[in-house]
């Protein structure tokens, strides 16, 4: 069941005892939910799907903004049995030359988007369906909070524990800027706090991670027919 990213902000201040937003105030939790997002999909990336609409005489195709990594390509669609095209670098010698493979040229800025090349001579009449991972939805506008919460349920926690570090580091930065009486002491105090949560957080998600994996290890894996190529779910 899916939740909001107005109701996971909620969430993380009653889980800093903060609800009435006194320390960390709405946006600002806003913005540590967002990064928390960003680490979370590094590790555990939303599956997605773009379909490209083919030109003839076009090689290259600009992919979605939350591209993180191609998971497979069917080129052309609809086929029975699929059709799926192997990856091989544009680079090599026989890229342009043979038909059936594809590219990606990863672009890591906000003004290029990823694009995916194709060896083959594509047809307008026909689609290519890119499976990928994604980010995860992030929150569009901090001030004013909106969308589905796309990480589960179970890894929900994850995202607690990412935020209570990133408060834990705000309130060590903060006593820094602006030192109270028996500063040392409470810089210490805080600086250990957020140490604490940092190490959390990072055992939470290698505990995660191997939960995955242990998932990972009882699923069969099939075959593309006439390939030899194997993907596991």
């Amino acid at each position: 069941m899916s939740t909001t990213l107005a109701a996971m902000v909620t969430r993380l201040q009653i889980s800093l005892n903060d609800e009435g937003a006194a320390t960390w105030d709405t946006e600002m939790i806003a913005t540590f939910l967002n990064d928390a997002i960003r680490d979370y999909s590094n590790h555990f990336p939303l599956q997605s799907t773009d379909t490209i609409a083919m030109t003839t005489g076009t090689a290259e195709y600009d992919l979605n903004t939350d591209f993180l990594g191609v998971i497979s390509v069917e080129y052309p669609d609809g086929e029975d049995p699929r059709e799926y095209m192997i990856k091989r670098p544009y680079t090599h010698p026989d890229f342009w030359t043979v038909e059936g493979y594809y590219d990606i040229l990863h672009n890591d800025d906000d003004t290029n988007p990823s694009q995916i090349i194709f060896s083959s001579a594509v047809l307008t009449t026909k689609n290519a369906v890119i499976e990928y991972h994604a980010h995860h939805a992030l929150i569009a506008n901090t001030a004013s909070i909106s969308g589905t919460n796309t990480v589960p349920p179970h890894h929900q926690h994850l995202l607690v524990h990412f935020v209570r570090w990133q408060s834990s580091l705000h309130l060590a930065s903060a006593e820094q800027q602006s030192p109270t009486s028996n500063s040392s002491l409470l810089m210490a105090q805080l600086a250990q706090n957020a140490r604490r949560n940092e190490l959390s957080y990072a055992t939470a998600v290698q505990q995660a991670i191997f939960e995955s994996e242990a998932r990972e290890s009882i699923k069969q894996p099939w075959t593309v027919k006439g390939t030899g190529v194997g993907r596991i779910y």
